[in-house]
């Protein structure tokens, strides 16, 4: 029980639980000292977000056939009727145009060394037989990570974990700061001695307040090659990674109507999760950790079924373009197939449940997932790790999340 409260307050993941609830912060926890603070714009960074008419020409009005009978004409005028210039073909002209310059953007984008990404997001997971009922509504306006990255790929991440687990009602904005490069993860959980009160295991767990270093090399020779994104939640979102799954999905680009600088782009949950750089297995098992309990399933197994349903969960990726390159991604992704997944292993795991009884349990079960993205390619950002005697605790991190 202790390991799992400490996982649900420390670890950010994909698929979050809990209810729906926004915060807002303006800058990094005031407990930082000053050297300790990140690159000034993600301390000053604040979590607020970042059609024509058819022309038509007059045909004129019918006569009559100069030789035909008088008789034969009738004593009225043809109606004027407007019929669009735009033929057929300049249509597919101005799209393709579009298009075209959907590859520009996304080639841009996948050149860009640094960049300034906010992320959003939201999921619904209603399970009524199992009284399961989550919704966490997007708010574009409330990012629940800010990150920067320059181009030695150094990041700064400023988490906002109201945003992500309904901290509004705590009436106080708990932030998550980390900074990262090739060896080393600094994280500052100053803000979680206000969330001490709530989970007093916090005070000696490794995720106690204060702040503390994870020696990367260490945590990857140990076997455990995703300790930043099973910390943080997800891996920082890689535009130029994104943009070449895009582009191999070019065949599918869609102009949204009425928005020449939009369109809409077909893929599978799982090829967006890889291409935004985020670890596959990790995402199924932080959502299979959290149902496998309820319906007496092995969680290993019921990763494997996710991860299954997550290469054929039908997702529409929203890409809006700019003169600088790509400007938002919004995503939606159907994986509801899961809950006619699941029943087929849970008769496995205990054949003397009946079909009649799983029927119940899954029938109407949902799971949609949303993400909204805004990118600020700058390539003037430079991100400077802070130097200090931190605490090292990459041997408590990687004892807890070791094999799983």
């Amino acid at each position: 029980m202790q390991r799992r409260r400490l996982v649900a307050i420390a670890v950010l993941g994909s698929f979050v639980a809990g209810a729906c609830g926004s915060s807002s912060s303006d800058s990094a926890p005031d407990s930082l000292a000053p050297e300790q603070q990140p690159a000034d714009s993600v301390a000053d960074a604040t979590f607020d977000t970042i059609v024509d008419d058819s022309i038509a020409e007059t045909i004129p009005a019918a006569t009559a056939v100069a030789d035909a009978p008088d008789s034969t004409v009738p004593d009225t005028t043809v109606p004027e009727t407007t019929v669009p210039a735009t033929t057929v073909a300049e249509a597919q002209v101005d799209e393709d145009a579009s298009l075209a310059k959907l590859k520009v953007a996304l080639d841009q984008a996948s050149t860009a060394s640094g960049y300034r990404i906010s992320t959003s997001q939201g999921q619904v997971l209603q399970v009524p037989g199992l009284g399961v009922d989550q919704v966490i509504e997007l708010d574009r306006t409330a990012p629940a990570i800010v990150a920067e990255v320059d181009a030695d790929g150094e990041t700064v991440s400023l988490v906002d974990v109201g945003a992500l687990f309904g901290g509004g009602d705590l009436g106080f904005e708990v932030g998550l700061i980390t900074w990262q490069d090739d060896g080393e993860l600094i994280v500052d959980t100053s803000d979680y001695e206000r969330l001490v009160e709530f989970d007093p295991t916090l005070e000696t767990s490794p995720f106690r307040p204060g702040m503390f270093r994870v020696d990367l090399d260490t945590a990857r020779s140990s076997g455990v090659d995703n300790i930043v994104e099973l910390i943080v939640g997800s891996g920082v979102v890689d535009p130029a990674s994104l943009a070449v799954a895009l582009q191999a999905a070019l065949g599918t680009a869609e102009v949204v109507d009425g928005e020449a600088d939009t369109f809409d782009i077909s893929t599978t949950y799982a090829e967006f999760l890889e291409a935004t750089g985020q670890d596959l297995n990790t995402v199924a098992r932080g959502i299979a950790s959290g149902v496998a309990p309820s319906v007496g399933v092995d969680v290993d197994e019921l990763s494997d079924l996710y991860v299954a349903a997550y290469r054929e969960a039908p997702t529409r990726v929203r890409v809006t373009i700019d003169e600088t390159g790509v400007d938002t991604i919004e995503l939606e992704a159907n994986v509801s197939q899961i809950w006619e997944m699941i029943p087929d292993l849970v008769a496995q795991t205990d054949p003397t449940v009946s079909e009649a009884q799983l029927d119940l349990l899954f029938d109407g079960g949902v799971l949609r997932v949303e993400q909204f993205i805004d990118f600020d390619l700058d390539d003037s950002i430079d991100v400077v790790l802070p130097e200090g005697d931190f605490e090292d605790r990459t041997e408590e991190l990687v004892a807890l999340f070791a094999g799983g």
